[in-house]
């Protein structure tokens, strides 16, 4: 999700200039495959043909990775170590939510 910083950014103490930060861009990032636990419901189509319906609920379980980066971040030491921080504190946010809610709704169509 990238951002440009039009004033101030609440990146280090004190805070970066627009100029120095330059476009921010965060990802969070999951495995390709992580444990689920969930319910679900499901209406078959008729052996002649049809629709059905499909519904499913549950939480997946694991951490993301989080990645904090700057246009500018190689240009000054310091906006580096700033960003290094800041995806720090956004780690230990994601790390804190080890369950991630899935709501899931399918249509299915038989011949």
């Amino acid at each position: 999700m990238p951002g440009r910083v039009r004033h101030s950014a609440p990146i280090g103490d004190p805070w970066n200039a627009t100029s120095q930060v330059g476009v921010l861009t965060a990802s969070i990032e999951y495995a390709s495959a992580l444990p689920y636990l969930g319910l679900g419901f499901e209406t078959q189509a008729s052996k002649s043909g049809g629709f059905g319906f499909l519904f499913d609920i549950g939480e997946a379980i694991g951490k993301p990775t989080v990645l904090l980066n700057s246009t500018s971040s190689g240009s000054s030491a310091t906006l580096r170590a700033d960003l290094n921080a800041e995806q720090a504190k956004l780690q230990d946010d994601a790390n804190k939510v080890p369950l991630w809610p899935v709501i899931s709704l399918g249509l299915t169509y038989r011949f």
